[in-house]
């Protein structure tokens, strides 16, 4: 279902700032980020950047600091086996989100990871702040979205009734966009959770989604939508007595199929040779 970016040598984070240059941090995966697997990022307004991830075999999950100089430092680390989601606040505090058994962590000035929220679901796969600093959550596998207050105290704010909300982003007004698993839906929830589809691709995971100035919508997709057949209605059959061998031969002047008993009633046979006087 998942669409993993296995790093094997490098790996390149580009960072698009106020200015709309284009700044390329190339690191070194044995030297930099010793883990096979980075599933999020996010920039901070010092123009730092935030990934983090795990790995096959991994025993934590691990959440790297890259500085605008390109250096980087292990920030925190993790129980649980994945890094799937970083978010940053206007105080430019971090948030990591784990999996399984997804928890929010806020990241201490220290580096020590604090439970902010736990939603008691299986994943956490993105998140996002608005503009009243509130954190809302996609999560799986109930296709649930939470709304987190700055004080770490969340509800339930949309079900989608999808398995996954695979992406979150949020919009100048306020506005969610979110993308789903398995149905390929990419819905608008206004702020008073009350939901749009906008999209229904023909992929069923819609893995990311983006917002730009203008309005206009980003979105990833993967994996083909599985194709179930209908089960046809049942059939009241009604079988004709068997006729016998013999029956089936043809009827003079007759023309049916080779096999198929004859029918006196649309058959007229026609005088045979014998039969007829001069």
């Amino acid at each position: 279902m998942l669409l993993r970016a296995y790093l094997i040598v490098r790996v390149s984070v580009f960072f698009f700032n106020d200015t709309a240059t284009t700044e390329i941090y190339t690191l070194s995966l044995h030297d930099a980020l010793p883990i096979s697997v980075l599933w999020a990022v996010a920039g901070d307004s010092r123009g730092n950047i935030y990934t983090g991830g795990g790995g096959p075999g991994a025993s934590s999950a691990k959440l790297f600091r890259i500085s605008p100089d390109g250096t980087s430092k292990t920030l925190a680390e993790f129980k649980e086996l994945e890094v799937q989601a970083i978010a940053v606040d206007s105080r430019d505090r971090i948030y990591a989100a784990t999996a399984p058994a997804g928890k929010v962590y806020r990241i201490s000035p220290g580096g020590r990871p604090e439970v902010f929220y736990d939603p008691k679901e299986k994943y956490i796969w993105a998140m996002a702040f608005n503009s009243k600093g509130e954190l809302f959550l996609a999560t799986g596998d109930t296709g649930k979205i939470y709304r987190v207050s700055p004080s770490g105290k969340g509800t339930v704010f949309f079900e989608t009734g999808e398995t996954h909300v695979r992406s979150l982003a949020i919009d100048a007004h306020d506005n969610l966009v979110v993308g789903t698993d398995p149905g390929g839906l990419i819905l608008r929830i206004s702020p008073a959770g009350k939901g749009f589809v906008l999209y229904q691709s023909a992929k069923r995971e819609i893995t990311a989604v983006a917002v730009a100035p203008d309005g206009v919508i980003y979105a990833a997709a993967i994996g083909g939508k599985k194709v179930v057949p209908m089960a046809a209605p049942p059939i009241s059959v009604t079988l004709a007595p068997s006729v016998p061998t013999a029956t089936a031969a043809r009827m003079p002047g007759c023309h049916q199929p080779s096999g198929v008993p004859p029918d006196p009633t649309r058959c007229t046979p026609k005088p045979s040779a014998a039969t007829t006087t001069a």
